[in-house]
């Protein structure tokens, strides 16, 4: 932010290019139509697409699918594998400037645990869940389970931390927690939603990235851009077409028709997985 604020030509090579990446809006073509922000309620790829850079989990994936520590300092699982301990890291905030406590994690693990599969799975191997001080939160097991973190900071369904006034009035429920509790403690907030048109982010000028360099959705979230503004285009040609003119600046999703002619062109870059895999659930 210093670097930002004072680039001037006294500045060193390196520090000119550090201060050359922040700034502008990036704009995005959604996969679809965006009903909701709220990954507590809305199981949409496009809802998490834009809610993963207001809100967070108290773990998250890396980019090689490894759960690693994101709001999370310290964590230890007790020898008989019956207690884990968590404990938030210090100066984390919503964007609001309010701290996030243990206050706002108890009533947003019960959200989870009613919503998700994830959290039934774990609150059926759960005897209790207590919040030893503001910071600090224990789950009581009656079967030893590894994967708590996992489940825990798995993106979708995720157990996603709100705000305790917010997220208590939807408890149980199927409910949207609302534009006006659209506050996380995420590198971006909501600045302007205009349901079926657009939803504009602004940076959280506030928010604190870890220190561990960012790998997908993991590690430190470093908030380059000012804004970053979702586009609702229906048309797919549209898309297209708008990329090529520089309308916008990603397509989130082209149709796989349009790979071929898109990888010829030396103006685009495609953005690859480095796998895409279908599975078979079992529900038992």
């Amino acid at each position: 932010k210093e670097v930002k604020v004072v680039a001037t030509a006294a500045l060193d090579a390196r520090q000119q290019v550090e201060a050359a990446k922040y700034g502008g809006d990036i704009k995005i073509t959604a996969q679809g139509s965006i009903k909701s922000l709220d990954p507590g309620f809305a199981p949409a790829y496009v809802t998490y697409a834009v809610a993963m850079h207001i809100w967070e989990t108290p773990f998250a994936l890396d980019k090689d699918y490894n759960n690693t520590p994101q709001m999370i300092d310290t964590w230890e699982m007790s020898s008989d594998g019956l207690t884990w301990t968590f404990n938030l890291r210090d100066n984390i905030a919503f964007s609001d400037g309010s701290a996030v406590t243990t206050a706002d994690v108890m009533p947003s693990y019960e959200r989870w645990i009613a919503d998700s599969g994830a959290g039934k799975f774990v609150a059926a191997l759960m005897d209790d869940v207590t919040a030893t001080d503001s910071n600090t939160w224990q789950f009581k097991m009656n079967t030893p389970m590894g994967g708590v973190p996992g489940a825990m900071g798995w993106a979708y369904r995720g157990l996603w931390v709100f705000q305790e006034a917010g997220v208590k009035a939807v408890v149980g429920k199927r409910e949207d927690i609302g534009q006006d509790n659209y506050v996380g403690s995420g590198p971006y907030k909501l600045s302007k939603w205009d349901v079926g048109d657009s939803v504009v982010l602004e940076r959280n000028e506030d928010y604190i990235p870890r220190k561990e360099p960012g790998t997908y959705l993991a590690g430190a979230k470093i908030a380059y851009v000012d804004t970053i503004t979702w586009l609702e285009i229906p048309d797919e040609e549209t898309k297209i077409a708008g990329l090529k003119t520089g309308e916008w600046d990603v397509v989130d999703g082209a149709g796989l028709d349009h790979f071929g002619p898109l990888s010829s062109d030396p103006n685009m870059n495609i953005s690859m997985y480095g796998f895409h895999k279908s599975f078979l659930g079992i529900s038992h």
